[in-house]
């Protein structure tokens, strides 16, 4: 059986362009091999927060936001 290992994978998103790199930097990888994502978002970051939502939507299911606020 030739099984894929996955890379659980944290994500730091921000304002200031880098929620863009980040999720630019996603696009261009194999999502199957680098689950589950965890975001880290500040809780004034409703911008990311959203985009964050909509990436994840489009792709797949397997995400886990937590949220401390």
């Amino acid at each position: 059986m030739n099984q894929k290992k996955t890379i659980p994978t944290l994500i730091v998103l921000g304002s200031g362009g880098h929620t863009t790199e980040m999720f630019r930097l996603l696009s261009g990888t194999d999502l199957n091999i680098y689950k589950p994502r965890y975001y880290t978002i500040a809780t004034t970051d409703k911008m990311s927060a959203k985009k964050m939502n909509e990436f994840e939507l489009n792709v797949s299911i397997d995400f886990i936001f937590l949220d401390f606020g």
